[in-house]
């Protein structure tokens, strides 16, 4: 038995497709930004030091990808990948398969050629300040105990409400009160609401959105009777 260590080459997955299929490869190791907690400052005459009071919301990350063009079509190879990385969505980095990140802007380099069959291209991508677990997409529903506990992270769920007439809902104290019409979805990360066909209810509901996140650890989740709730956590770790 060899002693040699069998690593897979670090790569990343974008629209369901990685970079070896266009003749890319990672250069190096995606670089990824660290993203703070704003906070205001306040300087006090007399006092040393000033005060300073978290804000509660966070800026955008960067993460960027730097690419080795090693394919003999070159020009042709880079049309194909300014067709792919485009747009928005969920990038997965291979290290950590059970994690995502979700991108809001892609923007791409210039393309340097090196040698005629070889070049470098760096893609930078403008990301939530988030990583988010792939366990956060699967729907929970509420456990009759009334607990949901969350192992990350301070998440920004989506709450489906199936039923009909005015229902409450409950997380931690906090109380939103919505008018369903069969069924109604919750989004506290974009803090509307909607049908399942897409129709906005954004009126049907009245409370604070930020009122309904998860905190870490334990949360306790009540819904009126006679409503079904499911839960859609997207949790994960702030980046």
């Amino acid at each position: 038995m060899s002693g040699e260590c069998n690593m897979e080459p670090l790569t990343f997955i974008w629209k369901n497709k990685r970079p070896e299929q266009f003749g890319l490869f990672l250069y190096d190791l995606p670089t990824i930004t660290a993203s703070n907690e704003d906070m205001t400052q306040t300087s006090v005459p007399g006092m040393v030091g000033t005060l300073v009071a978290p804000q509660g919301t966070r800026g955008n990350i960067t993460i960027t990808l730097t690419l080795s063009v090693l394919n003999k079509r070159g020009r042709v190879a880079y049309r194909e990948l300014s067709r792919w990385l485009r747009g928005s969505g969920e990038l997965i980095i291979s290290e950590t398969p059970d994690s995502y990140y979700e991108v809001l802007w892609m923007q791409r380099g210039d393309f340097e050629r090196q040698l005629r069959k070889y070049g470098r291209v760096t893609i930078t991508c403008t990301c939530l300040p988030y990583e988010f677990a792939q366990t956060g997409k699967q729907r929970i529903a509420l456990p009759a105990s009334g607990k949901v506990a969350n192992p990350f992270d301070e998440a920004r769920p989506v709450y489906e409400i199936i039923g009909e007439g005015v229902c409450e809902l409950t997380v931690n104290g906090s109380t939103m009160s919505a008018n369903v019409g069969q069924n109604l979805t919750i989004d506290t990360a974009r803090q509307c609401a909607y049908r399942t066909d897409g129709t906005a209810q954004n009126t049907a509901v009245t409370g604070d959105y930020t009122k309904l996140y998860l905190r870490t650890g334990e949360n306790a989740i009540s819904v009126s009777t006679g409503f079904t709730l499911r839960i859609i956590p997207h949790w994960g770790w702030f980046a």
